[in-house]
């Protein structure tokens, strides 16, 4: 396996939560670094030239060797290294990439222009993988996802429109998801059932990020919203009026309940993968995936 930098730098204190890391993925997990990123590296806010990083990438997805991919942080950083990265020289071979928030742009676009595994969880230096209260739980989440293949179901409260709904899971950081929008990189939302989650973003900016997202045609694509973690963006019960206020009137499917975000705990997403929003069980249910190692 092998960590990339892809967005912003690293500040001591996540130094440290990689170094520990990269001791979690070799001692617990049994994994061969083979490549990890000079964490000191940093150009203005980034973690490294937008050149720099992009070579980084690239030359762990071309590596035959590398099974899987793990993003160190997220940030800011990952739509200037996209023009910059060369698909058609990427090695065939499914891989993993593991990251989420800013680098769930990666995600997406490996999606589109790979056969890849992208799973929207925990990046390394952070104390969602290590050192947080939850970080057992989410470390256990994201290894039984790449070693077992496991997604399961998890219970949801619907909003409105109590009805079941298939589609492909697409999704992330809400203000991510909106940066992409009439770019190269804009995420793919067709057939979709989405997902969004956000952090320290106040209820009146929830209410203009869903109103540029409606306004643009976008959620005329899918089928059925679920809803992770809105860690600081005023309380529960002011998301959800943000929410049913911006998207009750599009008559599709509202659900709450992921484990899932900026918060103390990050279950594990496949990006990509069909799910069932379940209005019998109030739950929803992922299909499997090919697993990193049996």
């Amino acid at each position: 396996m092998a960590v990339v930098a892809p967005s912003s730098q690293l500040r001591p204190e996540q130094q440290r939560l990689a170094e520990q890391a990269f001791q979690i993925l070799e001692e617990d997990w049994d994994l061969q670094v083979a490549y990890t990123p000079e964490l000191t590296r940093s150009h203005l806010h980034l973690a490294g030239t937008d050149q720099d990083r992009a070579a980084e990438f690239q030359q762990q997805l071309e590596d035959e060797r590398v099974r899987a991919v793990f993003c160190i942080r997220g940030g800011y950083g990952v739509a200037r290294l996209l023009p910059l990265l060369q698909p058609t020289s990427w090695h065939q071979q499914p891989k993993w990439l593991v990251g989420f928030s800013d680098c769930s742009l990666l995600l997406h676009y490996l999606q589109r222009h790979t056969d890849w595994l992208v799973c929207h969880g925990p990046t390394l230096a952070s104390p969602q993988f290590v050192g947080g209260p939850h970080a057992d739980k989410n470390r256990e989440a994201l290894k039984g996802v790449l070693f077992k293949s496991e997604s399961p179901s998890t219970p949801v409260q619907f909003l409105q429109n109590s009805e079941s709904a298939k589609g492909r899971l697409s999704g992330g950081c809400l203000s991510v998801i909106l940066s992409a929008l009439g770019t190269e990189a804009q995420v793919d939302l067709a057939d979709s059932i989405l997902f969004l989650e956000e952090v320290y973003e106040a209820p009146y900016r929830l209410d203009r990020m869903l109103t540029q997202m409606r306004q643009s045609g976008q959620f005329e694509k899918v089928r059925a919203f679920i809803f992770g973690e809105f860690v600081e963006c005023g309380t529960p019960e002011q998301v959800k009026d943000v929410l049913l206020d911006v998207l009750s009137d599009l008559n599709l499917p509202m659900a709450i309940g992921l484990p899932h975000g900026h918060g103390e705990i990050n279950h594990p997403l496949l990006l990509g993968q069909w799910a069932e929003l379940d209005a019998q069980q109030n739950a929803i249910h992922f299909k499997n995936n090919e697993p990193l190692a049996t």
